[in-house]
Order: structure tokens, then C-alpha cells, then sequence
């Protein structure tokens, strides 16, 4: 565990997932993100282990809203 201090982010590629889950929990105590990496052929999977954070959201998504139709009006229920 100690061993891990030192470094600001975990990188381990083709791990099983007992020992991925057991470097998980030794990364999630330390505060350290985890880069899991596994391949085979052509195919990749890469995930991402970090510690919960907030994100403040300062503007809005749209400045319009939701337009979404819950009840559409006679004239577009005929057209559609």
C-alpha cells in the first residue's frame, strides 16, 4: 500500500479481476485515480476508477428549455 503513495495516478493493464478489485480498494483509500486497461485482439476496454467529485454546473443546458411536445396540438397529431 505504501508503495502506491508515491504516484498521483495507477495505470495496470490485463489484470484479473480479483487483483483489480484488491488494487481498486488500495487506490480508492489513497485518493489515487485507477486506468484499468485490458485488450485482446482488436478489441480494448479501458475503464476509469476515481473518487467521487462534485461538478458545479454554472449555466444553464439550454437557454430554451424543454420543448418537448407532451400534448401535441390537433394539427400536428393529423400531420404526424
Amino acid at each position: 500500500k505504501d508503495f502506491f503513495r508515491q504516484f498521483s495516478l495507477v495505470i495496470a493493464c490485463q489484470m484479473t479481476q480479483t487483483l483489480a478489485i484488491q488494487l481498486g480498494k488500495i487506490c480508492e483509500e489513497l485518493v489515487i485515480p485507477l486506468v484499468l486497461v485490458t485488450s485482446l485482439g482488436f478489441v480494448g476496454k479501458l475503464r476509469l476508477y476515481a473518487s467521487q467529485h462534485c461538478v458545479c454546473e454554472t449555466k444553464p443546458d439550454s437557454e430554451f428549455g424543454d420543448l418537448r411536445l407532451n400534448d401535441p396540438f390537433p394539427e400536428l397529431r393529423r400531420f404526424a
